[in-house]
């Protein structure tokens, strides 16, 4: 697309420096968008041309995410979008659309034949490249992208052809104040702010804007002073969507014909330069062959030019009040529409009004409108019977291992069959040829719910209806007048096992695990009343969100629990984004837990509870833990034979005894409890554990509440304050570092402190300890200047004053005594 190697001379590299969502020049701007762009680049993923081939026909879950990003991307930076859709043919690309068509169609069918293939398995990539060749946006892409652009508030339009021309003239205008694409012909026809290489995957949208008078002078020497036209003809030249680069004609030659064009000491008309140039050429043939004589260059790049100048464009006219076909630039005087650019737009617009096709009333290139949505499959079983979209999938057309992962999770979902998010592409392909094998039905509850909750996990279109605003309210003490208030039902065991169910104590230990061990982010709870439609009918509701943290290196959940205006809880609608979620996981029965707390404790407040609850893992995880923070200033010794004679502690014994009190302390730090990247998959396997002995005799449901009762009543306990005075605090273990860091120690201590250093590497090493912190980095990169300075020390220290410290810190447990205090003074 655009000017052969036009762009990298305009931005050498594909760095991408800019970010739309913060950059300055684009700040309240008006940027037209090429919407083919985010299409075709959508289209060109696996996930996009996987969901385009399969049937039946899904709305595209790639083109609707990126389109929701560019949205994204605008709103942070106040852009207004002006969106571009293209509209009919024109005869200058006839060849070229005739080409692209026959390639597509051949694509299709060597798909349909591999596809049919028994050995489809082992040509899984030789089968997304042919599915990325013969997608096309259709209607059905288009109306999608148009109804996510028009429900963001953004401006979507239909161009009478290509879109270029009419951004192009958007910016002439001053209509719009920039464009993003990746099409050089529209730097070429006079776009001054072009944003290319805009990255979706980013959060900024980073990308590379490109300021007219900024790069023109990239081009070639002395292109900074060319005109608009001097630049269409050095495209032309160079090949563009309307004229081929003639077969193997050289940049050189290029560059040679523009510096006479421009040199006013040259008396040669263009005409005969291009004739000097195209001499003995040929057109290309294809499979990079000569092809036919360019007998006809001249004329070929004449209205390649005038095209570029001139091309059709639709423009309101004031005098004549109405929408019509009018010239980007005037015609040239006594020069018909057929003359300048080879053919007439008016004559050849005769299916649809201009107005109509502008705002795609109709698309112009089909004459009729574009569906706002994709038609729902009809249930097998019953073909009077509509299910949402993903809930068939034609596995007889389009085999399992080549069907996207996203597509697997969606039928797996709408039979029941739980998958975490960290499910591989093997698993799910095993998952959904077992319920093949089973003749797994459409799980019915799921077919009618369809709700936010699958959205978020399985990229679901079938979202649940918010008919009104939601305005969030972060205030702590709001939201404990709230969670303790009539609309509010109380929370205690019986509730619990009324809406969550009787047993399952796998999950509930899970989420006594997350409630206590710093999983809830207590600061992030917000709330907010709205309405949502509900089978139909409008439904007040109060919504609490918080986030929670799954492992350390998950991304976190938001959980999301709604209540009507009765107190009634609407488990339909609430969600967490876990895959879970949708099943009652322990991150939502955490979240209970902690309600319970709220109303149990009326008095208390919003900092009192923050105080009681073990701070967020995510906070405290990303500060460095000094040994001696844990257990104060302790002699280092290797663990000899005890006194008395007990037997020898092994390596890994003393090891393990040092790594369980970190853990007994330090929530998230431990060798033994840990959630990990398989958090989801081990919680799925919890919940069908569960879910398979739910109603065994002899099996008593884990009283949560009374567990809670009981923590409130150990942590008040020999103490005036309700607050927790023994806790980890984020202050604390930043003041104390400093200390540490600001401190002179002597050579006595500074050998205890790399000493104990060396001990905790070994440790995490060994595993005892996650090497998920920051202090491991530290402690890996001077392990030889570590092992170096201690031999300098030592040679300074006398033995008898190496091992000895004060035992100041209220962390000297027993374990610490037996293996430290009472060991052999070896080092």
């Amino acid at each position: 697309m655009g000017v052969n190697y036009l762009a990298k001379k305009l931005r050498p590299g594909d760095k991408t420096p800019d970010s739309m969502a913060d950059s300055s020049l684009l700040h309240k701007k008006r940027i037209g968008v090429d919407a083919s762009v985010v299409f075709h680049k959508a289209l060109g993923t696996e996930e996009g041309a996987g969901q385009y081939t399969m049937k039946p026909s899904i709305p595209n879950g790639e083109v609707i995410d990126r389109c929701t990003r560019i949205c994204g991307y605008a709103k942070k930076n106040e852009i207004v979008l002006v969106v571009s859709i293209d509209g009919k043919y024109h005869p200058m690309k006839e060849t070229e659309n005739a080409k692209r068509g026959r390639d597509r169609n051949s694509a299709k069918e060597k798909l349909e034949s591999l596809l049919r293939c028994p050995e489809i398995s082992s040509k899984k990539k030789e089968a997304y490249k042919l599915m990325k060749s013969a997608v096309t946006v259709d209607e059905h892409i288009l109306g999608t992208a148009v109804k996510v652009f028009r429900d963001h508030g953004f401006e979507v339009y239909g161009a009478p052809y290509e879109s270029d021309f009419q951004l192009v003239y958007w910016e002439k205008t001053g209509f719009t104040d920039g464009t993003y694409t990746i099409d050089s012909d529209i730097f070429a026809m006079g776009s001054n702010l072009m944003i290319d290489l805009l990255n979706f995957n980013s959060a900024t949208g980073k990308c590379k804007i490109l300021v007219r008078n900024e790069v023109q002078g990239r081009i070639m020497e002395g292109s900074k002073d060319w005109s608009t036209a001097d630049i269409i003809l050095y495209s032309a030249l160079s090949g563009c969507d309307f004229i081929p680069r003639l077969y193997r004609l050289q940049t050189t030659d290029i560059e040679a014909l523009m510096k006479k064009y421009k040199d006013p000491n040259i008396d040669e008309t263009l005409e005969l330069l291009l004739s000097d140039l195209s001499r003995g050429k040929h057109w290309p043939g294809g499979n990079n062959k000569p092809g036919e004589p360019a007998v006809d260059f001249i004329e070929k790049v004449k209205i390649c030019i005038g095209l570029m100048q001139h091309a059709p464009v639709a423009h309101f006219c004031e005098s004549e009040k109405r929408w019509k076909i009018e010239a980007l630039n005037d015609l040239p005087p006594g020069k018909s529409w057929s003359d300048t650019i080879g053919f007439d737009p008016l004559t050849y617009f005769n299916n649809v009004s201009v107005e109509s096709a502008y705002k795609l009333d109709v698309w112009a290139r089909t004459g009729t409108g574009l569906p706002t949505e994709v038609p729902l499959p009809k249930d097998p079983s019953n073909p009077y019977k509509s299910v949402p979209h993903g809930a068939i999938i034609d596995f007889n057309y389009m085999p399992i291992c080549v069907v996207p992962s996203s597509a697997l999770r969606l039928w797996l979902f709408y039979r029941g069959v739980p998958h975490p998010k960290g499910s591989t592409k093997a698993d799910l392909i095993e998952q959904v040829q077992r319920a093949l094998d089973l003749k797994q039905p459409l799980d019915e509850d799921r077919i009618v719910s369809s709700d936010a909750a699958t959205a978020q996990s399985y990229v679901s279109v079938d979202n649940i209806s918010v008919l009104s605003s939601v305005e969030w309210n972060a205030k702590g003490d709001d939201i404990f007048s709230a969670l303790r208030g009539e609309q509010t039902p109380d929370i205690n065991m019986t509730y619990i096992d009324t809406i969550f169910g009787e047993e399952k104590n796998g999950i509930r230990e899970r989420a006594w695990l997350r409630f206590e061990s710093g999983h809830l982010n207590i600061e992030s709870l917000r709330m907010a009343c709205t309405e949502l439609e509900i089978k139909g009918g409008k439904v007040k509701v109060r919504i609490f969100e918080m986030k929670v943290t799954p492992s350390m290196k998950n991304v976190v959940y938001s959980i999301n629990i709604i209540f009507d205006s009765t107190g009634t809880y609407l488990a339909k609608q609430s969600k967490c984004d876990c895959p879970n979620g949708w099943l009652f996981c322990s991150h939502t029965l955490a979240c209970f837990m902690l309600i319970y707390l709220i109303q149990k404790k009326s008095d208390w407040t919003f900092d009192d509870i923050v105080e009681f609850m073990p701070v967020p893992i995510k906070s405290l995880h990303i500060f460095p833990l000094a040994l001696t923070y844990v257990f104060g200033q302790l002699e280092i010794s290797k663990p000899g034979s005890k006194r008395g004679g007990k037997k020898k502690k092994k390596d890994e014994d003393y090891a393990k005894k040092i790594a369980q009190g970190i853990s007994k302390d330090i929530p998230g730090y431990s060798g033994k409890y840990k959630i990990n990247d398989a958090d989801a998959i081990e919680e799925t396997k919890i919940i069908n554990e569960d879910l398979a002995a739910n109603g065994s005799k002899d099996t008593k449901s884990i009283d949560l509440c009374a567990r809670i009762d009981e923590k409130i009543v150990r942590t008040t306990k020999n103490s005036a304050s309700t607050k927790n005075d023994t806790k980890v605090t984020i202050a604390s273990i930043t003041e104390y570092n400093q200390k540490l860091v600001s401190g002179e120690v002597s050579d006595n201590e500074a050998l205890r402190q790399l000493h104990r250093h060396e001990r905790m590497h070994k440790m995490m090493e060994s595993d005892f300890i996650s090497k998920d912190n920051a202090l491991w980095y530290y402690l890996d990169h001077f392990k030889s200047n570590r092992a170096q300075r201690m031999v300098e020390l030592e040679a300074r220290v006398p033995r008898k004053e190496r091992l000895v410290g004060a035992k100041d810190s209220s962390y000297n447990a027993d374990y610490l005594k037996d293996y430290f205090a009472d060991s052999d003074d070896e080092t």
